[in-house]
């Protein structure tokens, strides 16, 4: 594993370009089957640093696929219309219903991903999006220590900060803002609207699942313009 992967391990934003890395892991017996995952850790491993980073790994036996179903279901949708492969594996999920067999595919890749210690970026985002137990882009940024702004445009909290943080939103550069929120250069008579725009926003991305669309873009972002 790079520094600089082991370095962004410790908590960071998670980007398109970047990320950190995470969680526990499961180790396959010697010689795999489907009921043969083991749940051993290798202290250099994608799962153990995925948990290290808040999350916590989903259940890849495929022996309980009937009873977790639920919670694979949406992760194989949103995996199967990704352009994103674990291991290069490809999951064509018909009319959004998984199969079980599809179910037990991700399950298997995911098992191989988290418990190798010899993984990329690449392979690094995907596991996190897809073999993670789904939480929302608040929860981890609690997880990791961050303090999330109150983003309800109905009250006045935060006020201060959120001040701070349009302030700052106007400094910047347009690649670094959230796409489609301009706000009005500052002035006293648009400094409640620029704010409770920028609240608007993150109240929309903190509800964003970690298999959903575009997470680690949004939750650079919510890291960057939502949290203190």
């Amino acid at each position: 594993m790079s520094v600089i992967t082991k370095v962004l391990a410790t908590g960071g934003i998670l980007g398109a370009v970047g990320s950190g890395g995470y969680v526990a892991t499961y180790l396959l017996s010697n010689n795999f089957t489907d009921k043969s995952i083991k749940n051993k850790e290798d202290d250099n491993s994608l799962g153990k640093s995925l948990r290290d980073k808040g999350h916590t790994l989903l259940d890849f036996d495929t022996s309980k696929t009937e009873s977790d179903k639920a919670t694979w279901n949406p992760i194989l949708v949103a995996y199967s219309k990704s352009n994103k492969k674990l291991n290069g594996k490809t999951i064509n999920v018909a009319g959004d219903a998984p199969t079980p067999e599809n179910i037990n595919d991700l399950k298997k890749e995911c098992a191989k991903a988290t418990a190798s210690s010899d993984y990329n970026n690449d392979t690094l985002l995907i596991t996190e999006q897809f073999c993670m137990r789904p939480i929302s882009i608040k929860e981890l940024a609690e997880n990791n220590r961050a303090t999330p702004l109150d983003a309800d445009v109905t009250n006045e909290n935060d006020s201060d900060k959120w001040d701070i943080k349009v302030d700052k939103y106007l400094e910047t550069t347009e690649e670094k803002r959230i796409t489609n929120v301009t706000l009005e250069t500052k002035s006293e008579t648009n400094q409640k609207a620029n704010r409770d725009k920028l609240r608007a926003e993150c109240k929309k991305f903190e509800i964003i699942k970690t298999h959903e669309t575009d997470f680690h873009t949004k939750y650079e972002k919510y890291l960057a313009w939502c949290v203190v």
